[in-house]
């Protein structure tokens, strides 16, 4: 779980009135983070009942927010609401933004942090499927080449020309016509009932690595 922790002195002041109001509201679980000030949030003022939109309208203010990310690439959100204070920023940082453009500002770092772990994802995602893909094309070289280059037999198109579509439909055809194949058949038709999209589009990254077409991530 990562911590994205936004220093309260960005948003805040320390100046505070005697009769200042803080709560704390919170939300799990939340997918979306270019929705989360439109929902319910939980706990304190909120309840349930307001979203951090509403809460502002009845003039609270953010003093300070916490995010942190689930494995399931959801977010937890913890914010820090003040309400009847004088706020007088004290910094240069502060008297730069009114309190809605350091929100908006917050907010992108947030959306950012969130393309930033989801590329991380896609990029561990693509690295397994190139590590599958390699394990399963091992049975695949003698016939289709070291890179998918070679012709099998002379009579099918290099696996390295083709596209995931295409790939699919051919291996399809093997288990949906039985003398599909120019007479090689047999060969293909044992590989082709166990290869799902899945595996097929594994295949098809591995390919790709080895014959360094837009590959973003390296493989060993």
């Amino acid at each position: 779980m990562k911590n994205l922790l936004i220093p309260a002195a960005i948003i805040s002041t320390l100046y505070i009135s005697a009769n200042a109001q803080t709560t704390m509201c919170f939300k799990k679980s939340h997918q979306d983070v270019t929705t989360i000030e439109d929902v319910k949030l939980n706990g304190g003022d909120c309840n349930g009942a307001y979203s951090l939109n509403e809460m502002k309208k009845d003039g609270w203010k953010t003093n300070d927010i916490k995010i942190t990310t689930n494995q399931d690439g959801s977010s937890n959100f913890v914010y820090i609401l003040k309400k009847g204070e004088n706020l007088t920023n004290f910094s240069n940082y502060n008297s730069e933004f009114s309190q809605e453009e350091l929100e908006q500002r917050i907010m992108k770092r947030i959306i950012d942090k969130k393309k930033a772990d989801q590329k991380v994802a896609e990029e561990k995602r693509k690295i397994e499927s190139i590590a599958n893909g390699k394990n399963l094309y091992s049975s695949c070289v003698s016939c289709h080449g070291e890179k998918g280059e070679k012709s099998a037999y002379n009579v099918s198109k290099p696996l390295n020309s083709l596209s995931v579509d295409e790939m699919d439909v051919i291996i399809g055809s093997y288990t949906r016509d039985s003398s599909y194949g120019y007479g090689y058949q047999m060969v293909m038709q044992q590989y082709a009932y166990s290869l799902t999209e899945n595996k097929i589009k594994d295949i098809k990254a591995y390919l790709d690595s080895v014959n360094n077409k837009n590959q973003e991530v390296e493989t060993k």
